[in-house]
């Protein structure tokens, strides 16, 4: 995936997106996300200027309004953080992230989202210690005290972002973290900003909460923007092999560091690359299992007056238990929602769709309770298809009916964990529900159906097979 990093956009997305496909034109390679790292400026309306904090004479409508209207569409997925100079009385309509034009999206006050597998958080504003422990009490009209308070961070995000579990790949802020410049190259920023001296001197440059996030995650990436200068850093983890890259970026002017083009690697299945890709796979797997059941369905119609006529039907019946079951893991759709695009949750890979963008799909870094619910199913459609041949050989061989049963009783019992286990993961992450309770946002997919049908249809067959083993008088 190819990532646009830019600073302080301040409202100027035409020279912004401009930029891009200039960039794209001259590379003859097409740039996947636009991340902007604060001072986005999404003034909708004249309205908008009077709750941005700056002086009257930097106040302009710029070309927000363009996109915010559907005049022009943004040409590249649009992901920003909220930094000091924002229409405020419009990003506190989405506290918790949102769209805020067609292919733009706010972070919210803090948030993580993962696009094509890459997990990105943010922290929105910048750090002021008298505002601190006070929460979120700013509300329009503004006074000159709560139109910069509204910006300020609170420990409130910070706590939140600390319970992130799991990699980080690209984290975002407005301010520095503080001591950054420690573990970069000082002088030269000092060339370009000698009236820092002061502040890095004292400790007093920077955020410390973003510090602290820093050491508390060690993200792969870490970008800032807020003192219009571009300086990069790499940030070794204490006691630790993990290393985060962090870089801050200049504001959007003529021959300005703004903009920076990094490549990160989808987390993609390998088989599957593309919607129809994926159709094709499930269309595969179908038409293998067809062929198997013909093949079947041949098999019994020669041996059929021979052989005891439940044994037929409880084979049969596992037989689509266990293509129901590989049909469920080879589709994406056990949990489904369609907050911030189309996301569809596998236990073998998973798709996201993003505002008329291209779908991606990737391989989930599953918890324990859907990695063992996987588990389950995949060693339970393993001893179904050995159930299943044995039953077809007993035929020639009645004495192999018994180890039938036992073998799919167990196929039996790994169905019913995995339908026990797989719930209790509805607290992941992606879903943000309660063991056994999803959020009203989400909902069990045809996955999921298609499972729980394979159980019930294992129970019935087992039924029979138990039948099949009863002595015969």
């Amino acid at each position: 995936m190819r990532i646009a990093v830019e600073g302080c956009a301040h409202g100027e997305l035409d020279i912004i997106y401009e930029t891009i496909q200039e960039m794209e034109k001259t590379n003859g390679k097409k740039i996947d996300l636009l991340i902007c790292c604060g001072d986005f400026q999404s003034i909708r309306n004249l309205s908008d200027l009077h709750c941005m904090a700056v002086p009257d004479k930097y106040k302009d409508m710029c070309t927000f309004y363009k996109y915010y209207s559907g005049e022009k569409i943004a040409p590249v997925l649009t992901i920003f953080i909220g930094g000091n100079h924002e229409a405020s009385n419009y990003l506190q309509e989405l506290p918790y992230g949102g769209w805020v034009a067609p292919n733009i999206y706010y972070l919210g006050y803090a948030n993580v989202i993962t696009i094509g597998g890459i997990r990105i958080a943010g922290l929105s504003g910048i750090y002021k210690s008298q505002h601190w422990m006070q929460g979120h009490h700013e509300k329009p009209p503004y006074n000159e005290n709560t139109i910069r308070s509204v910006y300020h961070i609170r420990n409130l995000e910070i706590f939140r972002l600390k319970q992130l579990t799991g990699n980080i790949d690209i984290f975002l802020s407005h301010d520095w973290p503080s001591g950054i410049t420690k573990y970069g190259d000082e002088n030269i920023l000092l060339k370009g900003k000698p009236f820092f001296k002061n502040d890095i001197e004292n400790n007093m440059l920077g955020s410390p909460p973003c510090m602290e996030l820093l050491e508390h995650h060690y993200p792969n990436y870490w970008f800032s923007a807020h003192l219009h200068c571009k300086f990069a850093a790499l940030v070794p983890e204490k006691e630790g092999t993990r290393i985060t890259k962090f870089l801050a970026l200049d504001k959007c002017l003529p021959k300005r560091k703004f903009l920076q083009v990094i490549i990160i690697s989808f987390k993609l299945n390998p088989i599957v690359r593309s919607l129809s890709d994926e159709i094709i796979l499930y269309i595969q797997i179908l038409f293998n299992w067809s062929k198997i059941f013909y093949l079947y369905i041949k098999m019994k119609l020669i041996i059929i007056n021979i052989m005891d006529k439940l044994t037929i039907i409880s084979g049969t019946l596992f037989l689509a238990a266990d293509v129901f079951a590989i049909v469920s893991l080879a589709m994406p759709d056990w949990i489904i929602t369609d907050v911030g695009g189309d996301t569809r949750l596998g236990l073998m890979w998973s798709c996201m769709t993003l505002y008329n963008r291209p779908q991606v799909c990737y391989s989930p870094d599953l918890q324990p309770e859907w990695f063992m619910a996987l588990v389950c199913i995949f060693v339970g459609c393993i001893l179904i298809t050995a159930t299943i041949i044995l039953l077809a050989s007993s035929h020639w061989d009645r004495n192999v009916i018994p180890y039938a049963r036992w073998v799919g009783f167990t196929a039996m019992v790994l169905f019913c964990l995995a339908a026990v286990i797989f719930p209790m993961g509805f607290h992941i992450d992606e879903i943000g529900g309660q063991p056994y309770q999803l959020p009203n946002s989400h909902q069990v997919g045809i996955s999921y159906i298609l499972f729980v049908l394979a159980l019930w249809i294992t129970v019935i067959s087992e039924l029979f097979a138990g039948k099949v083993c009863l002595p015969h008088f």
